[in-house]
């Protein structure tokens, strides 16, 4: 049931002194910069983000005024929730209610609940569905981190990781999506409701995992493993395949357990399946080009050119990102060797309806 409490006892939220003073950023700091996608078409489906998320990360505070949770990158694979699925915090129908978290109350520190139906910070009317990260039709697991624990949201480090049944993907989202923290504080509210695509053309980062052999896969993330994958599929969407298997144009892509790409099959005989999102085009690590390397940048920043050697920022820093946690080699030179050898580039990625 919900709670009777007023939210009297909720938080204000204030301005950090860290916020007003931070003058710079360094390359942990970097997320996905960009997601283009040619002729989208989007899934007409508008939906909160599931509120029992994991944080990803906590956005700079000089982009909002205050701390932001993360909880699913842009181009990250999802699936939704509807009155069809059962699960503690979903959508039921109306008769049935169901509660989510409002606030942590200031004085004890409970998490107070309101009804999802006729409550200020339930679910309007317009709202049928949920966002939470597709699976690839396998249970996923979601551990919470200190990330929550610092946001002091619904969830802690100490909290049960979050098991999501397989699921069926609805699309890719555009842009980063935030917790759903509607009602935490009195005098804030910033994100809102957001919807997907289901088709388009677009290019994401991929990593051969033949050539890059400690990368790490989804198993990481319920084993707690410290690779470059657990750290990358926070902020970057991207697709992961083994050179040598079948993968080359025209292969179909599903989701892994956490909303990022991966080659579902790439055999001349292979058709699409429920799971699939999208086909690769091909793929590209023919850096630098477009003179684009003579371009000269102040030092310090993370831009095209001399730079980054001439290779897309998104690229590079995500390339270079993976390396630097696997303890290789990842100065400039280093980035460009592995591009251009075939272990980092962009996959062209056409999204297919189901």
């Amino acid at each position: 049931m919900g709670s009777t409490k007023l939210n009297f006892n909720d938080k204000i939220r204030r301005i950090p002194q860290k916020a007003l003073t931070r003058t710079h950023l360094t390359w942990q700091d970097v997320m996905m910069i960009k997601l283009q996608v040619t002729n989208p078409e989007w899934s007409g489906v508008m939906a909160y983000p599931f509120k029992d998320l994991p944080v990803m990360w906590i956005e700079d505070e000089l982009t909002h005024g205050g701390e932001e949770g993360v909880v699913m990158c842009k181009g990250t694979i999802v699936s939704l929730l509807t009155m069809q699925t059962s699960i503690t915090h979903g959508i039921p129908v109306p008769t049935s209610s169901g509660t989510v978290p409002w606030y942590v109350d200031a004085v004890d520190s409970d998490t107070v609940n309101t009804y999802i139906d006729d409550a200020a910070y339930g679910y309007p009317e317009g709202i049928v569905a949920l966002m939470v990260p597709a699976n690839g039709g396998a249970t996923s697991v979601h551990p919470y981190s200190s990330d929550d624990t610092d946001l002091n949201g619904w969830n802690s480090a100490s909290t049960s990781n979050l098991s999501l049944g397989a699921n069926i993907p609805c699309g890719i989202v555009m842009e980063n999506i935030y917790q759903d923290i509607r009602g935490a504080f009195l005098n804030y509210q910033t994100h809102d409701a957001y919807s997907t695509i289901i088709e388009g053309r677009l290019d994401v980062p991929f990593v051969d995992l033949t050539k890059f052999t400690t990368f790490g896969t989804d198993a990481d993330v319920a084993a707690a493993t410290d690779s470059a994958y657990a750290l990358l599929r926070k902020k970057w969407q991207f697709l992961s395949f083994s050179s040598g298997s079948d993968c080359g144009s025209g292969s179909f892509i599903k989701s892994d357990k956490y909303g990022k790409m991966v080659i579902e099959s790439g055999a001349v005989t292979a058709n699409p399946t429920i799971q699939t999102v999208g086909r690769v085009l091909t793929y590209d690590c023919r850096y630098p080009r477009d003179l684009s390397a003579t371009i000269q940048n102040y030092s310090g920043i993370t831009a095209m050119g001399t730079v980054t050697e001439g290779v897309p920022v998104d690229l590079f820093v995500f390339a270079q990102s993976a390396l630097e946690k696997a303890s290789l080699l990842h100065a400039a030179v280093d980035v460009v060797h592995r591009i251009q050898e075939g272990m980092f580039g962009y996959a062209r990625i056409q999204l297919i309806k189901g």
